[in-house]
């Protein structure tokens, strides 16, 4: 049985997203990065992906891939 799903995001979902997931005990550059990536997701230049668990219903992570459409 798969406990996680992997999906991509639409711009409508990354504010809340976002929101969801603390960065606030991350360094400086860690969410300078962050920052950086939500930018360029907005931009539709990176497409980023949650990461969920299905038992904890709850998101976990994320990644992102260069968006070349």
């Amino acid at each position: 049985m798969n406990n996680i799903s992997i999906h991509p995001l639409n711009l409508q979902d990354l504010p809340l997203f976002f929101e969801v997931l603390s960065f606030e005990k991350d360094s400086y550059h860690i969410k300078q990065y962050i920052s950086l990536l939500k930018e360029l997701a907005f931009c539709q230049q990176v497409i980023i992906y949650e990461g969920y668990d299905l038992i904890q219903e709850d998101a976990f992570g994320f990644f992102c891939i260069k968006n070349n459409s």
